[in-house]
């Protein structure tokens, strides 16, 4: 038995990307948008790069949380709140792999705001909860910081301030250790370090390396391809 956690990185779906530039200074332009979930045409190579970064790690992601959901595990998966798709803006939570897991009856989705767990700022944030029902109690009970809270647009240092919310408060890990723990005390027996056994109905080929220009052919019935924003 096994939990499981994991964070997309947000830099190519960033909201601040949309924003205005501070006056007489640039701001990284979006690379993506709900037509061109992949990436926009017309990127540079530097931008190429951080796209397949972030869809292969957003990729790997789905596959663990498949992975915990088949093996009986309790996992969260995270990644800031986001704009509706009426906005043309697009967000890992209106993918279709994202939208089918929610639909599950293990798994809830949670939205909150980080400020109060001593984050810099209130950065609102959104969790995919597998098996985790004790985590928004646990949040709530742990939301005790009351500011003040910074905004992060623009730069400091050379740097963008957005970098400063990146790392999670001390709080927001106790809370996601603390579900972790409710859900294995709730299971007498289980030992922590017994095998995890590789789910009979998970094709073996999930694991091949993710081409993100792979949109036929048979892949197990992985592929993502223009599913990926349903």
């Amino acid at each position: 038995m096994w939990g499981f956690h994991a964070s997309p990185p947000c830099e190519t779906y960033s909201e601040a990307r949309y924003l205005p530039p501070p006056e007489g200074k640039d701001r990284p332009r979006p690379l993506r948008n709900w037509a061109h979930p992949w990436g926009l045409p017309g990127l540079d190579p530097r931008e190429v790069r951080q796209l397949t970064t972030g869809n292969a790690l957003f990729f790997i992601a789905v596959l663990m949380m498949v992975w915990t959901v088949c093996s009986g595990g309790c996992g969260t998966l995270e990644h800031p709140a986001g704009r509706s798709p009426a906005e043309g803006r697009f967000t890992v939570w209106y993918s279709a792999f994202l939208g089918r897991l929610g639909r599950r009856c293990e798994c809830d989705q949670f939205t909150f705001n980080q400020g109060p767990l001593g984050q810099v700022s209130l950065k609102p944030t959104t969790f995919l909860l597998l098996r985790m029902p004790a985590f928004p109690r646990i949040i709530r009970s742990l939301s005790t910081f009351s500011g003040p809270f910074r905004s992060l647009q623009g730069q400091e240092n050379g740097q963008w301030a957005t970098s400063q919310a990146k790392e999670f408060p001390p709080a927001l890990c106790k809370a996601i250790a603390l579900s972790l723990q409710v859900f294995l005390l709730a299971r007498p027996g289980v030992s922590m370090h017994s095998p995890l056994p590789w789910p009979a109905n998970l094709p073996d080929c999930t694991w091949r390396p993710f081409d993100r220009y792979m949109l036929a052919g048979d892949f197990g019935g992985t592929v993502m391809g223009p599913d990926f924003w349903g």
